[in-house]
């Protein structure tokens, strides 16, 4: 079980580890560790027996609003695209 401070600290989270891949120089490595974080995450829904639309609602889509609010409607949607893909990779090998 979560609770709605757990969700939103993940939210966050997810926010957090995109600010820091956009801000920083784009290489290789940087790049596995961005989707090395987002797998924890990954990981973390899965532990807590969400379903696929609770993950969709309650982490995903905030978290693309989230990214253009910040980024704006070019910037955002790309962050959110690399998000997701890393997120559904490590989502759907489980």
């Amino acid at each position: 079980m979560y609770t709605e401070r757990q969700v939103e600290e993940t939210v966050a989270q997810g926010v957090s580890i995109m600010v820091c891949y956009y801000g920083d120089v784009r290489n290789p490595r940087n790049k596995d560790m961005m989707i090395a974080e987002i797998q924890m995450i990954a990981d973390w829904a899965m532990e807590t027996g969400m379903s696929h639309v609770e993950v969709e609602e309650r982490i995903l889509r905030p978290l693309g609003g989230e990214l253009i609010d910040r980024y704006g409607y070019e910037v955002g949607p790309r962050l959110h695209a690399e998000f997701l893909e890393a997120f559904d990779n490590a989502y759907c090998e489980r």
